[in-house]
């Protein structure tokens, strides 16, 4: 594992960090497994901090942070750019970054056969700007592209900054590792952003995950704005506005699509099959018999973004919900999922109900 940090040490002395953003620069990282943690100057037995790929405050600083797994040490220059991915991230928060919006919040966002229509019809065309070469089509296609998007996002209300957060967090990350992707193997950059706009032409239960998704539509949006010229990678400072409206307010056009007719009964199919799928998956817990019902005024605290869902009311989490009951007085208290818990259907983030299987 040494011998694999220097290695990726001699390929981040080949990135221009500044270049990829301003004000970026190179931060320290450490690769761990499950017993060993690899840093900069020594190797320490693995603490609980250590959990995932991302960023996290360690020795009294910001660092990135990958958990190596066999998979990564087929591709070296794809592990760097994921490392750099992490790093972007270690930069946000240092730098003050305030566009983050909670996951908890972003479970409002409607699953919605109109508003998803709108999403699928949007990233055809962005998918459609990106692979563009002439640069005035480009622009041209771009331009529906946010007459498009605003008619939705004026009916999704508040909802739509869930969708902007995430494009501007995340987004930026995986553009951040995709450009390093292109310095460090300009073939394998090539087929990993095919891999991406196809993920956004393709109707699938992905395509309804509205976090992983906007990684990708964030992705993407910034590569296009910045094959226009156009400037959205100022250094990162409290209280900026959401990347899409940087590069919107850019693009010559304040037009707003003013109806929308098209509609793809694929999409009504899609829905359905989700939420019965995540009926499925509640019901695996509500009628067992190893169900155990709380109830307080539960305060969610730590939970896994990715593996979340709602469906009504209900919340359905899969491998863990951290809670502090504020009925009682105690710490948070990790329950291990599946977990179903009840909110009022406004505020997710408080239940008054929870459901999880007795341990065996």
């Amino acid at each position: 594992m040494r011998a694999l940090y220097e290695q990726i040490c001699y390929k981040l002395d080949d990135i221009d960090f500044g270049q990829l953003w301003q004000g970026f620069e190179r931060t320290e990282f450490a690769l761990y497994d499950h017993e060993f943690v690899y840093l900069k100057d020594r190797i320490i037995k693995i603490t609980n901090q250590f959990i995932g790929n991302t960023s996290i405050h360690f020795g009294g600083e910001q660092i990135a942070i990958w958990q190596v797994v066999e998979a990564d040490l087929a591709c070296l220059d794809l592990l760097t750019a994921n490392i750099v991915h992490e790093m972007f991230h270690t930069y946000q928060i240092k730098a003050g970054e305030t566009r983050f919006i909670s996951d908890l919040e972003g479970l409002a966002y409607p699953i919605d056969a109109k508003v998803m229509n709108m999403k699928k019809e949007a990233f055809m065309l962005l998918s459609k700007a990106c692979r563009e070469t002439d640069r005035n089509k480009k622009y041209e296609i771009l331009k529906s592209f946010f007459s498009l998007r605003r008619y939705r996002f004026a009916l999704l209300g508040t909802c739509a900054d869930y969708e902007k957060s995430i494009e501007t967090v995340e987004g930026s990350a995986e553009y951040i590792g995709l450009m390093t992707l292109k310095k460090l193997n300009p073939l394998l950059y090539s087929e990993r952003l095919n891999i991406v706009l196809s993920k956004l032409e393709t109707l699938d239960q992905g395509f309804l995950d509205v976090r992983r998704i906007a990684y990708y539509s964030g992705m993407v949006l910034n590569i296009i704005a910045d094959e226009l010229g156009l400037e959205f990678k100022e250094p990162i400072k409290p209280n900026l506005s959401f990347i899409c409206n940087l590069i919107d307010a850019q693009v010559d056009s304040t037009i707003m699509a003013s109806k929308w007719t098209s509609r793809d009964s694929r999409i009504d199919t899609l829905i359905s099959q989700r939420e019965e799928m995540i009926r499925s998956e509640m019901n695996m817990v509500l009628n067992s018999s190893r169900c155990v019902e709380k109830s307080g005024q539960f305060k969610a605290k730590a939970y896994d973004p990715m593996n979340m869902k709602r469906l009504d009311r209900l919340v359905y989490h899969k491998h863990f919900l951290g809670v502090v009951d504020d009925n009682t007085i105690g710490d948070m208290v990790i329950i291990k999922g599946p977990i179903v818990a009840e909110s009022d259907g406004k505020d997710f983030s408080s239940y008054h109900r929870l459901f999880y299987l007795e341990e065996e």
